[in-house]
């Protein structure tokens, strides 16, 4: 429970261990669950389609993408923040810094059960004959098959999971870095400020 109530002694303790099992298993948590996500978005998506074969598959290559790129985002954005503090005399091996950071992902696999369960709830209810009854143009289906609801949940939810991303990262940066705390909440305060613009731009892109 540190990680919620005590961060910094969280990340304090993990920085003195040399253990990359569970880290590892966090990120792949992360990825299944990112898979189970895409996979139920798809699978909605494929009921406008039914009759076209090629298209079955969408949802299993959905969940495969899904799943490498939840590894491939984790270690672009531990390098970025890796490479920033670079210039802000960081220390620190990347293996150490990597394995501190897979736990700034925690926050995420909550938000994403969460997101699942919406997403299932939501979607599961939704019904697609009458939609494209009304509309022919598949843009607009698409954009119409997503509950106003769910799209806000889904923004408070990631807005959630942003915040928490932001301290964790602060920690994950000062333990993982050796920076002072005030310079690593800045550096997540700003890759966190961009990640919100694009939840915003993503509400936006469907009203």
């Amino acid at each position: 429970m540190n990680i919620i109530f005590n961060p910094d002694k969280f990340f304090k303790n993990f920085s003195k261990k040399d253990d990359l099992i569970k880290p590892l298993l966090i990120i792949t948590l992360f990825s299944t669950l990112l898979s189970i996500n895409s996979y139920i978005k798809t699978s909605l998506v494929l009921k406008i389609f039914p009759k076209i074969p090629m298209l079955q598959i969408m949802p299993f290559i959905s969940m495969i993408f899904s799943f490498i790129g939840g590894f491939i985002s984790y270690l672009i954005l531990a390098a970025l923040f890796y490479i920033i503090t670079i210039f802000l005399d960081g220390k620190g091996s990347f293996k150490k810094f990597l394995a501190l950071f897979a736990y700034t992902y925690i926050p995420n696999i909550i938000g994403l059960i969460l997101l699942i369960i919406a997403n299932y709830y939501f979607l599961s209810n939704v019904d697609v004959q009458s939609i494209i009854n009304l509309e022919q143009n598949p843009e607009v289906i698409i954009k119409n098959l997503y509950p106003k609801t769910l799209i806000f949940t889904e923004f408070l939810i990631n807005l959630a999971v942003t915040i928490w991303n932001v301290v964790l990262w602060a920690y994950a940066i000062k333990y993982g870095r050796e920076i002072e705390f005030k310079k690593a909440l800045i550096i997540a305060s700003i890759f966190g400020a961009i990640s919100i613009l694009l939840s915003v731009y993503g509400i936006i892109k469907y009203l």
